[in-house]
């Protein structure tokens, strides 16, 4: 992703400039509806008080959280680590808007986001289920989960994307309820992590969340996979 200067950046921009310049045309369920809008906010503060914060230093925040959360899930503090996840979350949404708002979206902070998430839901799922004591099925659960998340990886790179602004391979049609409302079909992968990191762990039904969770991501794999194998069958020869 090359560098932006595509408006010019007003010093005391408002919430709704915010959204109309620097949302993602589609979104999670869990995006739209809670993480965004907090985000949002926060960018709206930052333009404000620390108005020449990078993008980057949000990312490094947004480890920073994620750490700070696996230690938690460890240490099975699980209220604290269900806030310092989603705040980690949080901040992955800030930076993404913080760039695109002000212009600054570059190919070495997109390398950065990207393996930020990859280290946040890796070391989170170790933690959370790997140190879980509570059931002796747990740490089965997590490393399946962290197999087909590897598999989600490795098939997505092959996959096309629909519209280079969207993240998921998979979005509902124009005209549809979901893409008038900016959603993804539910239970994409910000929806899962909500499961995974938020209800489960405050409800106490940690393997159970991961079950669920480890269900959909394989039934979503195998989805990608067939497609990947039509695009395959199709393609034409040479």
């Amino acid at each position: 992703m090359s560098r932006q200067t595509s408006f010019a950046v007003s010093a005391s921009p408002s919430i709704d400039d915010i959204k109309r310049n620097a949302l993602l045309p589609l979104q999670s369920w869990w995006d739209v509806l809670v993480a965004e809008r907090l985000a949002v906010w926060l960018v709206w503060l930052i333009l404000r008080v620390m108005p020449g914060l990078s993008p980057n230093a949000v990312t490094a925040a947004s480890l920073l959280s994620a750490l700070a959360s696996a230690y938690c899930f460890l240490q099975a503090e699980y209220v604290c680590g269900a806030l310092l996840y989603q705040l980690s979350y949080v901040l992955d949404n800030v930076d993404g808007i913080l760039a695109r708002f002000t212009g600054t979206t570059s190919a070495l902070g997109g390398i950065a986001d990207r393996l930020v998430n990859i280290a946040a839901y890796s070391l989170n799922v170790a933690a959370l289920f790997l140190g879980f004591e509570g059931d002796a099925f747990g740490p089965a659960v997590g490393i399946a989960l962290l197999l087909v998340y590897i598999l989600h990886l490795a098939v997505a790179r092959d996959l096309a994307k629909p519209d280079d602004r969207v993240w998921a391979n998979v979005v509902p049609s124009g005209g549809s309820f979901l893409a008038r409302n900016r959603l993804l079909y539910p239970l994409s992968f910000p929806d899962r992590h909500a499961i995974l990191f938020v209800a489960g762990p405050l409800t106490g039904w940690i393997v159970v969340s991961g079950l669920l969770v480890l269900f959909v991501e394989v039934a979503s794999l195998a989805g990608k996979l067939r497609r990947l194998y039509v695009d395959y069958r199709d393609a034409p020869p040479g």
